[in-house]
């Protein structure tokens, strides 16, 4: 309340440096904003960036069912609830990531990256790869490098 008080308080007077007030209270107000809605959120995704970080060599909906004593099925609406994304979009979305990040920070080639993050063969990696960042693994390295 106090907030859009102050806010309503700025926009009507006009004193010297309003609009910086006003810039600096909305922040305020977004920031508080946040603050109610993230905890709940941020603890799921921690819950999931935990998993993904330790195992997403062997991940896949049926290894974190088993993990966390549920039913494949009932994992993957739980999973889809919380998140908006189908497990397997999840997966994806991690493994990209820690491939971007292998590309960037190490030397492994990109069949290692394959194999490092869960995948079977790097040609699956490749394709996701591409798809995702509209580029090959080599040649986001190489993007990379030229900086």
């Amino acid at each position: 309340e106090y907030l859009f008080i102050r806010l309503l308080r700025e926009s009507h007077m006009r004193e010297a440096y309003h609009q910086t007030a006003i810039s600096a209270l909305l922040s305020l107000l977004f920031c508080e904003l946040v603050r109610r809605r993230e905890p709940k959120e941020a603890a799921r995704m921690h819950f999931y960036d935990d998993y993904f970080r330790n195992d997403l060599k062997q991940a896949s909906l049926d290894h974190f069912a088993r993990e966390y004593g549920y039913a494949p099925a009932y994992a993957s609406r739980s999973v889809k609830r919380q998140t908006g994304k189908k497990f397997s979009e999840l997966l994806c979305e991690y493994r990209m990531q820690r491939a971007a990040e292998l590309l960037s920070s190490s030397d492994m080639s990109v069949e290692d990256i394959a194999f490092e993050i869960g995948y079977k063969v790097p040609s699956a990696l490749y394709r996701q790869f591409n798809a995702r960042f509209g580029m090959t693994p080599n040649e986001y390295r190489n993007a990379l490098n030229k900086r």
